[in-house]
């Protein structure tokens, strides 16, 4: 082979002699002080080439900008499909955030792990957002992610002689305390007449109910999707009945720390602006959406169609949201015993961190302030 570190091309003087490896193949083998030459050549054609790439107008690519940490609790609902979206389809990390999701049965599950400093933002009803703020919390709002009518129904049992709302005086039915369903079952018992006590209230979480109404352990459940779906489908299409469906609104909204959102506004920004992308994809192909919801949701796109073409995802803070809220804290006041009179009401004005999306998309804050 030559001498040792002899690896060259024939005729160069920085090279040794061709080492022959086959017929017809040839290697060229470099001296050690060659390849030292050839190294300086190469670098100094690299830095040639940089400086031509400068005077011609190029400018030098700028650092990537780092990308910046977000915890988010996701309660399973189709309410909160943005932000499924966001990450599966890359919008978050196209905004420059590394997300960390933890999944909660329920919105009221989400703030608790917001309020015990596990999670920056969590996604929750309009519901939890208030009696968190009534407990002390000091949580606020940054956005809606949508509305709708569909989300909350009563699952009753036929057999047990359950038709109609009226009928539920004196059965058993569950219910997960502190949360929209909550809320609900009060919207139907003052639209049907029914006094407190006349319904007695089960405490279930939403993983609870579907068992505890096939079982006979209640007669009926009010309860929010997924869960109401669960337990349709655990006593049988033939003998449960859906009482209610279009009672009570309710919102799905993004909640954070205020000590948080005053110190993370960039960050604030960002995952806005991957659910504004997340949401017009939506709008651009809403099937593909509805297959990637119902596939989170572990439930078929037949089966989720009906309350889905009922829910309106949109980014946004309106101001009916806020009379909303102020509504839903008088109730929980009455619940309490407490007198419900203007001077015990939040301000939920200032609840509302509405600078980033007034940055971003002014014309979806409706807000008056």
């Amino acid at each position: 082979m030559g001498a040792k570190n002899n690896i060259a091309i024939t005729g160069s003087p920085v090279v040794g002699p061709v080492v022959h490896t086959g017929p017809g193949r040839r290697v060229a083998m470099f001296t050690l002080p060659g390849l030292t030459l050839l190294l300086a050549l190469l670098s100094a054609g690299v830095l040639a080439t940089s400086t031509l790439a400068g005077c011609h107008g190029a400018a030098p690519l700028p650092p990537a900008a780092p990308h910046l940490l977000l915890r988010l609790a996701v309660a399973t609902s189709p309410q909160a499909v943005l932000l499924r979206l966001a990450q599966v389809r890359g919008h978050f990390a196209a905004e420059g955030l590394d997300v960390v999701v933890t999944s909660a049965t329920h919105g009221k599950a989400a703030i608790e792990l917001l309020d015990q400093g596990l999670v920056d933002v969590a996604t929750a009803a309009d519901v939890p957002f208030v009696l968190s703020v009534l407990a002390g919390s000091r949580d606020g709002l940054l956005t809606e992610l949508s509305s709708t009518a569909a989300d909350n129904a009563i699952v009753a049992r036929r057999d047990r002689g359950i038709a109609l709302a009226s009928d539920l005086r004196g059965r058993r039915v569950g219910v997960t305390p502190d949360t929209s369903g909550h809320y609900f079952l009060h919207a139907v018992e003052v639209r049907h007449r029914l006094r407190p006590g006349d319904v007695v209230e089960v405490p279930l979480q939403p993983p609870q109910m579907a068992p505890a109404l096939a079982e006979g352990r209640v007669d009926a459940v009010a309860t929010f999707l997924p869960w109401r779906q669960a337990a349709q489908a655990a006593v049988g299409t033939g003998t449960a009945v859906i009482l209610e469906p279009q009672v009570a609104a309710t919102s799905f909204t993004l909640v954070a720390r205020r000590d948080w959102l005053a110190t993370h506004d960039d960050v604030a920004r960002r995952l806005l602006r991957a659910l504004l992308r997340a949401e017009a994809a939506l709008r651009a192909d809403p099937e593909g959406a509805l297959s990637d919801c119902a596939a989170w949701l572990h439930v078929t796109p037949a089966q989720l169609r009906p309350t889905w073409d009922d829910i309106d995802q949109r980014v946004q803070l309106r101001q009916g949201e806020l009379v909303t809220l102020e509504t839903i804290a008088r109730w929980a006041l009455a619940r309490r015993g407490a007198t419900a009179g203007a001077a015990a009401v939040p301000d939920f004005l200032d609840r509302l961190d509405m600078a980033p999306l007034l940055a971003l998309a002014p014309e979806r804050v409706s807000v008056i302030h």
